[in-house]
């Protein structure tokens, strides 16, 4: 290891010390834990504003580390390297990189500031039209920057721009669940303008909540300056600012034709995010207010002193009251297989033709219809009518377990009830 190199893991580890203990330091502690030199480096260094990106300034000579700890050592040091790299200043003139760059991040920010603004009946249009040009010029300031502002047509004598979804494929694959995301938002931003709909908010806010966090996490691999300033990061939260679709209200406005596209997409939707799973692909942020003191809030969003890294901090929601019916189901069986033997499984579910024996969805069916658990909101039961999806609390599962436990036959008698009203109907 080189003696630069060897310095710099020193420094490393000692920045790594004093943010963990909360401590700060002075000049003379940096050089004496590393051996770069005072004079020559430590205090030249610091004067030129070459570490602020590791550290920050607690008053005269007194210094306290940025957040490290979750860097690699290869990452630390490319943060104190003095190379110039895309989105840094320069004093020269502007390249087409770093126009298409201030480009995105208007657009970026603009596209926010719509969304949260409910008074707009037309923010989902507005929205998907600018927040498809932030992801363009965001694409291209960075195939211009790696391959030549030539890279970004689609041939040289045509003059045309590649699109967003050719850069999309180009950078990110095809296979990619971010591109997976942003196609979704590129066919929403192709539909006819009249098919755009306030409505449709109530599926897609998902899909654009997660289109937003994936811009701001490839912004920050990519680019050494903030997308966006501390004070703005609640923008990053989008809320649909939809009551429950009231279905009938909505034929009288738009007609029955429309009305069937409408619930079409919107249920098409849905059982796509269901399929796929991912938060590169789709995220739900329930939004309560409420009145807190310090220490009993639910989470905080806060982004770490250096502007490098945005962190979900404290009480992070429960989601084990957001449960789907499968979930539910493999829940119930994880429980059940770590408390029962495999011969009481055989008992409980003699049909099953899983190994070990399990609960299916034919029996949860017949339990959920006997306790009537979906005919309101509940202890065990919540409708989101907006969306027009059920979700089940934790003391479902406890339930389901320990009735099952207590009364073998108890399923036997319910699966009789619950399929001899199937045939009826």
């Amino acid at each position: 290891m080189s003696k630069v190199a060897n310095q710099q893991r020193k420094f490393y580890n000692f920045l790594k010390k004093h943010e963990l203990a909360r401590t700060s330091f002075t000049q003379k502690q940096i050089s004496d834990a590393t051996g770069y030199s005072l004079k020559g480096t430590v205090r030249a260094k610091l004067s030129r504003n070459e570490w602020d990106k590791v550290l920050a300034r607690k008053s005269e000579n007194r210094y306290i580390s940025k957040p490290v700890s979750h860097l690699s050592l290869q990452e630390f040091m490319a943060r104190l390297s003095t190379k110039r790299g895309i989105g840094t200043v320069n004093k020269g003139p502007i390249s087409q990189s770093e126009r298409l760059l201030k480009q995105a991040k208007d657009n970026y920010t603009l596209s926010l500031e719509i969304y949260n603004r409910p008074s707009l009946e037309n923010r989902i249009q507005a929205f998907t039209l600018i927040h498809c040009a932030a992801w363009e010029h965001f694409f291209k300031a960075l195939i211009s920057s790696k391959k030549g502002k030539d890279a970004i047509f689609k041939s040289k004598k045509s003059g045309r721009t590649k699109g967003l979804e050719e850069c999309a494929k180009e950078l990110l694959g095809q296979n990619s669940k971010v591109f997976r995301n942003l196609k979704l938002i590129i066919d929403l931003r192709n539909t006819s303008t009249h098919h755009i709909l306030p409505e449709l908010s109530a599926a897609y806010s998902p899909i654009f909540q997660a289109s937003v966090i994936n811009f701001i996490k490839l912004w920050k691999k990519e680019v050494s300056e903030p997308l966006l300033p501390e004070s703005s990061l609640g923008l990053m939260s989008l809320t649909t600012g939809e009551t429950e679709i009231k279905w009938e209200a909505v034929k009288t406005k738009y007609g029955p034709d429309l009305v069937k596209e409408i619930e079409s997409t919107i249920n098409a939707v849905i059982q796509e995010i269901e399929d796929v799973k991912d938060n590169e692909f789709a995220i739900s942020f329930a939004h309560t207010l409420r009145f807190a003191k310090e220490g009993e809030e639910d989470f905080t969003i806060r982004q770490l002193i250096d502007g490098e890294k945005l962190v979900v901090h404290k009480n992070a929601p429960d989601h084990s009251n957001e449960l789907l019916s499968k979930m539910v189901i493999e829940k119930v069986n994880e429980r059940l297989v770590d408390e029962l033997s495999d011969g009481d499984l055989k008992l409980l579910f003699p049909n099953s033709k899983t190994s070990p024996p399990s609960m299916n969805s034919n029996d949860w069916s017949a339990i959920s219809t006997d306790q009537k658990w979906k005919s309101g909101n509940n202890k065990f039961h919540r409708e989101h009518g907006v969306i027009n999806r059920s979700t089940y609390t934790i003391e479902c599962v406890h339930w389901i377990v320990q009735k099952l436990k207590d009364e073998p036959d108890y399923l036997p008698r319910v699966k009789a009830k619950y399929n001899k009203s199937r045939k009826k109907k």
